[in-house]
């Protein structure tokens, strides 16, 4: 099992921020997927921050995520541009 895994406790991850790799703030957690047949995190649902009256989210691998040594953000190694182009309306 993933060491994030092991060490986040499910009430942190929801409505945690999530940084890019510059430490742009992209948006938050606002859902989970859970996997219980491995008893792990598959997917996260991402609401991304952004001046849309429209709020948009995307879904993204558990595994693309990094957690921030303190646990007080993840971090997504991705272009806000390329997020927006996938996301649909929350």
């Amino acid at each position: 099992m993933d060491d994030k895994e092991q060490r986040f406790d499910l009430k942190t991850i929801i409505n945690a921020a999530v940084l890019d790799g510059s430490g742009q703030r992209l948006g938050e957690i606002d859902e989970l997927v859970f996997n219980a047949d491995h008893d792990c995190i598959e997917y996260v649902h991402l609401l991304l921050d952004g001046e849309s009256s429209s709020p948009l989210k995307v879904i993204v691998p558990w595994s693309q995520l990094s957690p921030a040594a303190d646990r007080t953000h993840l971090t997504l190694d991705i272009s806000p541009a390329i997020l927006r182009a996938v996301a649909r309306q929350a």
